[in-house]
């Protein structure tokens, strides 16, 4: 993690990631380096005109001048600021516009603004980057630089200043309480709390500790606010962590003075998806004009006698009014000399060039003319770096560098082993220094130093410049790197390890990380990301490899049949039956036919379902299967059981049971409990209902087994509803709701909200009812449920009849039908 800067010009103590002075804009480190006397170029429009014609309050009063172009969303900014910190009712700001419109710069300067309304604001800046999100991305590294953790802090240390910390902040005396929120406070920030009993204490339920963590450090940001007011900025948004979101979403219900930023491109659009019924004030960040691009021009130049107008157009329109590319540009003629020596010291544009025309025709054409006057060690440092991607680590140039050197390596004994390491910081500093890269915060996974492309347009033009097999080399060495150096946190980068490796054409190596990838997304619930993935790991793994074929095809199917996409998810099963077949794996090809039937059941084609589990049956019986024979049996009870054949239900799961008990299979025996629990509600026998029912809960409770819960948990209020307690069966249908949508189960969601209809209804609730009718029915469609369908139907019209509304028949003619 980078140091804290301290400004040398007004000694504000800025957070480690920032690249100018928060309170005075004034730059940081390589990038605020211009060159000194006649014909200075400056990397960056804050840096403060030094020229011996301003005096110091002069200077300082051109670093306050904000952000060029930018006036009207400067005031909106500050005046929704002010707002917040005065009424202590918390604003979620968005600046939005497409890359390259200055977004950074924009989210930079409402700190300045933030500390202008009131000093002592407490700033916490992050950077979102592609392929790194985590849990709680990038709120995890901003909590570090919150407690001044640096990589040379002791874990004790460490350890001892978040307590300290936290305990201040929510300024209690109860050490237990200090200790609860400080311990998953650290957790959420990556410090190891060893002998936590907090932390123990919860290690078996990943989605509570989840739950809690995100719950403490709410908390502690909220006491935080309390004291001083506080501002949180966010770049590149739209890659924020869901959790990260959720914990956002938080903030904005607390009473206190806080500003959230979010900048990048489609921001706007991750957010309502993460959190609809948060409110947002969104600024937009459109191109420049003419006039602002020649302020940005006279900043980036600030020894420009006169700056034409025809210049100006032809910059405006070669760089389309984006400010990132403006500076490129404006790099790029500085460089071939289309500024020269005038009078006075000062430079003039040559005039006569301009006229002839010899302005680059594009702004490819400028990036070309500049990376061509690059020495050949800064050329090679950005190929490499374009191999990572926008953004990368040194530690993947260094380890390029290292596996392409010719020279032998160096002695483990030699003096000064780091030399061509600090060569490489060098040389990153004059690229920083020359407006081509930026250093960014650490994203928290890999321990090393981040840079990111000042404009994605250099990266692409290098990148399609490398040779094909140096390319595909590059990024073997880059996925190595990472698989060693992200060790700790390996699912992490799973999938920038799959990419590099598909990229470098080792495509069985790549199906390995996609995968690896896809079961971390499913641990965490994030289903659409784990189909991405295994999709990825379907499309890399080679025809000759049938058996991780079969597989990822389970896989995926299960992920399809979670998000409730049934047909695709028979796709994915006859894929793997298939598979299975010709591999002759009976016990695999009768799983492939019990999951296909399971998605006939979950659509209400109960008797397509029934002979598939009987030829599925037969397969596991053949291969000596006892647990595939017993999870067959128990789809074949519920099957026999929507069919109405109780008796058959009821002694396929009996015989089930007796099977996962011998097996010793504590989590199949809660399922087939479930099941009898089910056979005897239908067989209104309430009481051994509710005793299968709360012994399978009890197992799956303490399986963690979360499906499981959700499962048990739904007949389970019916069994309270059948006993005439309606209020008593919205309980556990209400916790079961909350389970289905945080696994994603759209085929419980919609059994669930059913159930709550009908609850409602029968409650004289009308208005909750119909909601829950109109969802179920909604995702039973898009899941062409036909019985959900229908079902829905019916509930729709008794309400309808309830209310004396003449729909009554139509809907219940629908149902029949």
């Amino acid at each position: 993690m980078a140091r804290a800067e301290t400004c040398s010009r007004c000694e504000f103590e800025n957070p480690p990631t920032f690249p100018a002075c928060a309170r005075c804009n004034a730059p940081f480190g390589v990038a605020a380096q211009a060159r000194t006397g006649t014909g200075r170029i400056s990397s960056d429009e804050f840096a403060v005109d030094a020229s011996s014609e301003l005096g110091a309050d002069e200077a300082f009063a051109a670093a306050e001048r904000g952000v060029l172009g930018r006036d009207a969303e400067v005031a909106r900014i500050r005046a929704l600021v002010t707002e917040a910190f005065s009424t202590r009712r918390p604003r979620l700001i968005v600046l939005e516009g497409e890359r390259g419109s200055g977004t950074t710069r924009l989210l930079i300067h409402t700190a300045h603004l933030a500390l202008g309304i009131e000093p002592r604001t407490r700033l916490l800046h992050g950077v979102c980057v592609e392929g790194r999100e985590g849990e709680l991305a990038p709120l995890d590294r901003m909590l570090l630089d919150r407690f001044q953790v640096t990589p040379s802090s002791s874990e004790l240390a460490a350890r001892a200043r978040v307590t300290t910390e936290v305990g201040e902040a929510l300024g209690a005396t109860d050490a237990a309480t200090v200790s609860h929120v400080a311990h998953l406070v650290g957790r959420a920030a990556g410090l190891e709390f060893p002998d936590s009993p907090v932390l123990r204490g919860l290690e078996k339920n990943p989605d509570e500790l989840r739950a809690r963590t995100r719950a403490a450090v709410v908390r502690f940001l909220s006491a935080d606010a309390q004291a001083t007011p506080l501002w949180i900025g966010l770049d590149n948004a739209r890659r924020v962590d869901p959790s990260t979101f959720e914990v956002l979403a938080a903030l904005l219900a607390v009473e206190a003075p806080i500003v959230i930023l979010c900048a990048g491109d489609e921001v706007s659009d991750a957010l309502r998806a993460a959190i609809p019924d948060a409110p947002i004030d969104l600024v937009p960040v459109g191109r420049l004009g003419d006039e602002a691009v020649a302020a940005l021009v006279r900043r980036l130049v600030p020894d420009l006698d006169e700056l034409p107008e025809a210049l100006v157009s032809a910059i405006t329109h070669r760089a389309q009014g984006l400010p990132s590319e403006v500076r490129q540009l404006v790099f790029a003629l500085y460089e071939g000399e289309l500024f020269v020596p005038g009078p006075g010291g000062r430079l003039r544009v040559d005039l006569p060039r301009l006229e002839r025309g010899e302005l680059p025709i594009s702004m490819d054409d400028a990036l070309h003319a500049r990376l061509a006057r690059l020495e050949p060690t800064e050329r090679d440092v950005l190929a490499m770096a374009s191999v990572c991607g926008e953004a990368f680590w040194d530690g993947a140039l260094l380890c390029q560098m290292r596996m392409e050197a010719q020279a032998p390596a160096s002695a483990y004994d030699e003096p000064d082993p780091e030399a061509d390491a600090q060569g490489l910081v060098a040389t990153l500093g004059q690229l920083v220094a020359k407006g081509f890269l930026q250093p960014v915060a650490p994203g928290g996974v890999v321990p090393a130093n981040e840079y990111r492309f000042s404009t994605p347009r250099v990266r692409t033009l290098v990148y399609a410049a490398m040779p094909e097999p140096v390319r595909r080399a590059r990024h073997l060495h880059v996925a190595r790197w990472l698989d060693v150096a992200a060790v700790q946190r390996r699912d992490a980068v799973s999938a920038t390890v799959g990419f590099h490796l598909e990229v470098a054409g080792e495509f069985a190596a790549a199906a390995a990380a996609y995968v690896r990838a896809a079961q971390l997304e499913r641990r965490l619930r994030r289903h659409a990301h784990a189909l991405t993935w295994l999709e990825r790991a379907e499309a890399c793994t080679p025809a000759h490899d049938p058996m991780t074929r079969l597989d990822v095809a389970h896989d995926r199917g299960a992920v399809l049949a979670t998000l409730g996409r049934t047909d695709e998810a028979v796709v994915a099963f006859a894929q793997m039956h298939d598979l299975a077949r010709s591999l002759g794996a009976r016990a695999k090809q009768a799983a492939a036919i019990d999951r296909i039937a399971r998605a006939h059941l979950a659509t209400g084609q109960a008797k397509r379902a029934l002979p598939l589990l009987e030829v599925a049956l037969g397969l596991v019986q053949r291969a000596g299967d006892r647990r595939g024979i017993a999870s067959c049996l128990d789809d074949l009870a519920q099957v026999e059981l929507v069919l109405g054949h109780v008796p058959r239900a009821h002694m396929a799961a009996t015989e089930a049971l007796e099977l996962r008990r011998a097996l010793g299979d504590a989590r199949g025996e809660s399922l087939s409990l479930t099941t009898l629990g089910r056979i005897a509600l239908r067989q209104g026998e309430l009481s051994r209902a509710d005793e299968r029912l709360r012994t399978a809960l009890a197992l799956r409770e303490g399986l963690e087994d979360v499906e499981g819960v959700l499962a048990t948990l739904v007949p389970l209020g019916r069994v309270a509803f059948e006993r005439g307690d309606r209020e008593l069966a919205i309980e556990p249908w209400q916790r079961a709701i909350t389970l289905a949508r945080e696994v994603g189960d759209r085929a419980a969601e919609r059994a669930v909200l059913s159930h709550l209809a009908e609850a409602h209804l029968l409650l004289g609730r009308l208005a909750a009812a119909e909601s829950h009718a109109t969802s179920a029915k909604e995702l039973a469609i898009a899941a062409d449920d036909r019985r959900g369908i229908a079902r829905c139907d019916v509930l729709l019209g008794r309400i309808a009849l309830r209310r004396g509304d003449e729909r009554t028949g139509r809907l219940l003619r629908l149902a029949v039908e």
